[in-house]
């Protein structure tokens, strides 16, 4: 038997009317039916919320063994490394988005650089971003803080099914 005070509902709760709701559009649920229904909910929910949990220190765990893996690849000069199954390479992502406290310098800075055309009321920031590896390529610089540019590098491990 589902207790509905589980539920904020005291014992007191008169649930006939909710029971004649359902009888009179001609449904078989009563008041007992919706309260399992939204304890089952409430279990399920706390269950995924559980499990979210556990998936999210997995995830800190592999980012990690990652850095290790990437590291050791860095130091040894290994390109890439094969398995059986997998092959592993070293890879450097970057990433560039506006400073949100310096919009106008960076819009500024992203017209001087020549790529006015990927302003919009927002920076794309995958467009600035194969911006500011041009640039980077081009001249060997990249933008600053000082442009309202904020850039980050993040070494990661690729890794494809062979």
């Amino acid at each position: 038997m589902v207790n509905v005070e589980d539920f904020g509902l005291g014992s007191d709760t008169d649930m006939s009317g909710v029971n004649d709701l359902f009888k009179e559009n001609g449904t078989q649920e009563t008041s007992q039916d919706i309260v399992r229904l939204a304890e089952q909910y409430g279990k399920e929910k706390r269950s995924i919320k559980e499990e979210e949990g556990k998936l999210k220190k997995r995830k800190e765990k592999l980012l990690k063994k990652e850095a290790e893996l990437f590291a050791i690849l860095d130091c040894t000069g290994i390109e890439s490394l094969s398995s059986p199954e997998w092959t592993f390479y070293k890879r450097v992502d970057t990433y560039a988005s506006v400073d949100a406290n310096m919009t106008s310098k960076a819009h500024d800075w992203i017209k001087e650089a020549g790529y006015e055309d990927i302003i919009r009321l927002a920076v794309n920031s995958r467009s600035l971003t194969k911006a500011v590896k041009e640039i980077f390529e081009e001249t060997g610089e990249v933008p600053g803080e000082d442009e309202g540019i904020k850039v980050r590098t993040v070494n990661r491990v690729g890794v494809r099914k062979r």
